[in-house]
């Protein structure tokens, strides 16, 4: 499922969700938002002062299934949800636009240059949406979504390899991080925002990850979990540091192990993970501190699977 979230500036949606696959956006750091599964349209909110958790009465335009893991978030304003299927081979390239002042969501006329599913997403708020990627590793394009009329177009970099089912993040103003994928991919790409360059960066996850999450603590580091399989280190957690693109795993872990979970972050205070597959859908939902990366389970949970 994806998971957006609503806060204000973010590495996913602004007031934010994005999938697992879900999808997390969060804007204006009031709201975190968590939608798409295989049969589901509905959203999730999590109100962030109290981390309390409600199904909003708009739902998204269709059944998303491997929509973006990473939903975009212009903070503040709007998230979106992008790509997926439904069902069987009926996979899809229209985007959904989530207004935080309203809650209220629909599809926008433009759409992104592919198909794309098990694709990720990150947005440098107040400017664009990226959206990268597709299914089982098949695709290194990136389309870039303004946030300024919606228009949305294939830029001319390239991941440095095809990447699918692997997740995204931002530290926005600065640039965007491309990491995994499957079938366990190690290498992390980096987009700059100044002109859309995109390059592998010299530092790789500890272990090969893919169906995994990505959300981050905008200016300071970046935070993956989750993995394929939800096999060890399923439920580990790397982190890469901005200042320097040192990427090493955390001594804290999730509590469950998880694959396809989705994250949101409330940018300078904490991030969630939210449900995925552990010997079956879970509900449950992590946070991680970001004072000490102090991780553990919340009370609040979702109303259903992602």
């Amino acid at each position: 499922m994806p998971e957006l979230h609503q806060l204000l500036p973010g590495t996913k949606v602004s007031d934010w969700a994005t999938p697992g696959i879900a999808a997390s956006v969060k804007p204006s750091y009031a709201a975190a938002y968590f939608a798409g599964d295989g049969s589901r349209t509905e959203i999730e909110k999590m109100l962030l002062a109290s981390e309390s958790m409600s199904v909003i009465s708009d739902e998204l335009s269709r059944v998303r299934y491997n929509l973006s893991k990473d939903g975009a978030s212009n903070n503040g304003v709007a998230g979106y949800f992008c790509g997926g299927r439904t069902g069987g081979a009926n996979w899809h390239d229209t985007i959904d636009k989530l207004l935080f002042a309203t809650d209220a969501c629909a599809v926008i006329t433009p759409t992104m240059s592919i198909i794309r599913y098990a694709h990720a997403g990150f947005a440098n708020s107040g400017t664009a949406a990226y959206w990268g990627g597709a299914g089982w590793s098949v695709d290194d394009t990136i389309d870039k979504t303004m946030f300024s009329n919606d228009s949305t177009a294939v830029i001319s970099p390239t991941m440095s390899v095809n990447r699918g089912q692997f997740a995204g993040l931002a530290d926005s103003g600065t640039a965007g991080y491309w990491g995994g994928g499957r079938t366990d991919l190690t290498s992390i790409d980096k987009t700059a925002f100044s002109n859309d360059t995109t390059s592998a960066l010299s530092a790789t996850f500890d272990e090969g990850r893919g169906s995994h999450a990505g959300a981050a603590d905008s200016g300071t580091a970046g935070y993956w979990a989750g993995r394929y399989g939800y096999t060890t280190p399923a439920g580990s957690v790397e982190k890469t540091v901005f200042s320097n693109d040192t990427n090493a795993q955390i001594s804290a872990t999730l509590t469950y192990d998880s694959w396809g979970p989705a994250a949101a972050s409330n940018s300078g205070v904490a991030l969630y993970w939210a449900g995925g597959y552990s010997d079956g859908y879970v509900t449950t939902i992590n946070k991680t501190v970001f004072s000490n990366d102090a991780t553990s389970a919340i009370s609040s949970t979702l109303s259903d699977q992602l």
